[in-house]
């Protein structure tokens, strides 16, 4: 296995604090707390990109060299119909996230209702996204280095239609490019499959979920399948599953990776989380001690390295120092009590060479 060093985690200290060694940079070797988050504090708050009440969204600015710093758009679920950016678990996971050297832009987004579709939602994302940019751009004077989507449940399902679907970012006027795509355990990737599932299996509440948000059109749910826009062109996809999904569910994610490797694209699963991580509070797991949060780390290092190898093989402007997540390293050491003994990640997996 090919690896650079041997940065691992350290256990807690006294302090209760979780460090980070053998990273590149002092500015990045900041903590993770264990003890109960503070309150939330945003950097800035409600910003305003469409005239719904429910466009806007809030800031996290990474505390080291945010012009240089990944930035992650934060997308809530709530079976599409309810939720919010200020929700305990997602402020949590943008604090985190922001404390591991990460901007965060957590967005709002137009819930389904008899006037609005998850095509909204997915817009939503887009005009977000493409808002903060160009603020960031005449704040540092250049565009953010890489922008990640990053979304739970529902808000997973969003993500990935808002960055496989080309149509969203293009409207918006965005003219950067998505990094990357982390789904948090959501196998809403095939709607008509989805939607037949639940109704071979009586599992109705599901199964009018699905119809609630996603309508009655099966044309239109083909439109509102992440699958349906598989192409070769897609950002590289990071999928996380909670312990209590089950086979099926992990078997339509795995299928859903396996269809974008076969068309050229970049996807992965990844493996098993801890028995304690659920559906539930899995974003509380986000930026963390855990698996999620090294699946997290490896994926937003990995596509950095993978902007950064594409732009040497070609005849485009070197690209913008890149900032990674705290830590630099495929192999995670847990501790001999841990129940995952170490995480790797394969950087050929993205389509790397290693160096």
């Amino acid at each position: 296995m090919w690896k650079e060093d041997n940065t691992s985690f350290r256990l807690p200290e006294d302090d209760g604090t979780l460090h980070f060694d053998g990273l590149a940079e002092p500015g990045l070797r900041r903590a993770f707390r264990q003890q109960d988050p503070p309150e939330p504090t945003p950097d800035e708050t409600d910003i305003r990109f469409g005239d719904d009440p429910l466009q806007t969204y809030d800031v996290y600015y990474a505390a080291e060299a945010p012009e240089s710093a990944p930035t992650v758009v934060l997308v809530h679920g709530g079976g599409w119909t309810t939720g919010d950016k200020s929700n305990d678990d997602v402020t949590q996971a943008a604090m985190q996230l922001r404390d591991s050297g990460s901007n965060v832009v957590v967005t709002n987004y137009r819930l389904v209702s008899d006037t609005t579709t998850p095509e909204d939602a997915a817009q939503d994302v887009a005009d977000a996204t493409a808002h903060f940019c160009a603020r960031f751009t005449e704040e540092f004077g250049d565009a953010p280095s890489s922008v990640y989507f990053m979304g739970h449940s529902a808000g997973a399902h969003i993500s990935l239609l808002a960055g496989m679907d080309p149509n969203y970012l293009a409207k918006a006027g965005f003219t950067g490019k998505i990094s990357g795509i982390i789904g948090l355990d959501s196998d809403a990737l095939d709607i008509p499959q989805e939607i037949a599932d639940a109704q071979s299996s009586g599992n109705w509440i599901r199964h009018q979920m699905l119809i609630n948000a996603h309508g009655r059109d099966p044309e239109a749910w083909e439109n509102l399948s992440p699958r349906t826009h598989i192409s070769e062109d897609d950002p590289p996809i990071l999928l996380i599953s909670s312990s209590d999904r089950t086979a099926g569910n992990e078997g339509d994610m795995q299928k859903f990776v396996d269809d974008v490797q076969g068309a050229g694209g970049h996807a992965r699963l990844a493996p098993p989380v801890e028995d304690t991580i659920t559906h539930d509070n899995i974003l509380e797991h986000v930026g963390a001690r855990g698996s999620v949060t090294a699946y997290i780390r490896s994926f937003i290092r990995d596509t950095i390295r993978l902007d950064t190898r594409r732009a040497d093989n070609n005849d485009d402007p070197e690209p913008p120092p890149r900032q990674p997540l705290s830590g630099d390293s495929d192999s995670f050491d847990w501790g001999a009590d841990s129940p995952l003994a170490e995480v790797h990640y394969d950087p050929t997996d993205w389509g790397l060479t290693p160096s």
